[in-house]
């Protein structure tokens, strides 16, 4: 008895696929949509499909599309991958700094396994929750909770505690999720600093970013995160651009009685 036809070649059901995946799709799917390796080397020669890496190709005519250059990685991994640490954070617009590698963590089952890992990639080894990720077009990558617990043993101070201030100040995440944050920076002043930092900037703004201003000094004071004299110190070398939040707050004053 003889086995099942080979599936007639469909490129509007290729193309759909790989659409979904900006454009890339693996010989596997590939062979779904009817397209064997001898066929797929075919459309190479014909300018109509390019291959990227082993099993993995694009479609030439595909639009370019932001952060496309996950997605080799991504199929790579199966779709197991989720796009993690210096990648995620530069994904999230917590870093100004390309990473020269792709990071990906992949579930610890895979550690077991003997991969050739393609150039370029960094493989990390994690389970991730789905709760803990998030998506740019279809590669998943690390919340930006996860991410920045991620980078903290690894990733130098100066850039940690940059990325915990744009994290904490867009709202991406709360004080209390940066606990790993918290004791990689410890030896650095800690997160205080950053959490300073903030407190003195909505000074400097004015207006009602006074109040907040106050309620983060408030806050760090009584939570016992930064002592109040380093706190001191902190605004005495502000002054100067405090000035014209203390005249506001003054006459804010001066108007209450």
């Amino acid at each position: 008895m003889s086995g099942a036809a080979p599936r007639k070649p469909d490129w509007h059901m290729l193309y759909a696929l790989a659409s979904g995946q900006l454009g890339y799709f693996t010989t596997k799917q590939a062979a779904c949509a009817g397209y064997s390796s001898q066929l797929l080397a075919k459309h190479v020669r014909a300018g109509r499909v390019a291959r990227v890496q082993r099993w993995i190709y694009r479609l030439v005519h595909f639009p370019a599309c932001d952060h496309e250059e996950l997605v080799p990685a991504w199929l790579w991994s199966e779709a197991q991958g989720v796009a993690s640490h210096e990648t995620a954070l530069w994904l999230h617009g917590l870093s100004d700094v390309l990473p020269a590698h792709l990071h990906f963590t992949l579930p610890l089952s895979w550690r077991t396994r003997r991969l050739c890992i393609p150039p370029g990639v960094v493989i990390h080894y994690a389970e991730v929750l789905s709760k803990e990720q998030s998506y740019f077009g279809a590669v998943p990558a690390t919340s930006p909770r996860r991410t920045l617990q991620d980078c903290a043993p690894g990733l130098p101070p100066n850039l940690l505690q940059r990325a915990a201030r744009q994290a904490l100040e867009r709202g991406l995440v709360a004080s209390g999720d940066l606990a790993e944050v918290r004791d990689a920076l410890a030896p650095y002043g800690g997160l205080a600093a950053v959490e300073q930092d903030r407190a003195i900037d909505a000074l400097v703004r004015g207006g009602r970013s006074i109040e907040e201003g106050l309620a983060m000094i408030r806050r760090l004071v009584e939570g016992h995160t930064a002592p109040p004299k380093e706190l001191l110190r902190a605004l005495q070398a502000a002054q100067d651009r405090l000035a014209p939040a203390l005249r506001e707050l003054t006459a804010l004053c001066n108007a209450g009685r």
